[in-house]
């Protein structure tokens, strides 16, 4: 079966269901952000999932999520169009003010 075939396979859904699926992996991505975060014991709650594991589960909801935005018919940029986007900005820019902000004694 060809790519394409799956995903008329995928697109069966309704537009409710694939948005629930988003939904569903977009939650699951982020436990597995969580579950690297404590993996590689940058937390003090431990967990016997080892990196490997963790960071495997990490992509695999990654691509998840993506295929269920591909299948709503969302683009997804190549590197240099998303690093160029302005949310990319956004974020580089509210960093670097936190950094010059980091030593202010607000107490």
């Amino acid at each position: 079966m060809s790519n394409n075939e799956y995903m008329a396979i995928i697109k069966q859904l309704s537009r409710r269901e694939r948005l629930e699926a988003l939904a569903e992996e977009a939650t699951e991505l982020s436990q597995s952000a969580l579950k690297v975060i404590r993996a590689e014991k940058l937390s003090q709650n431990p967990t016997p999932t080892t990196e490997y594991e963790a960071k495997t589960s990490l992509l695999e909801e990654f691509y998840d999520v993506l295929i269920c935005a591909i299948s709503l018919g969302i683009t997804i940029p190549d590197e240099e169009t998303l690093l160029n986007n302005y949310k990319v900005k956004r974020w580089a820019n509210r960093i670097s003010k936190g950094a010059e902000h980091s030593n202010d004694n607000l107490w």
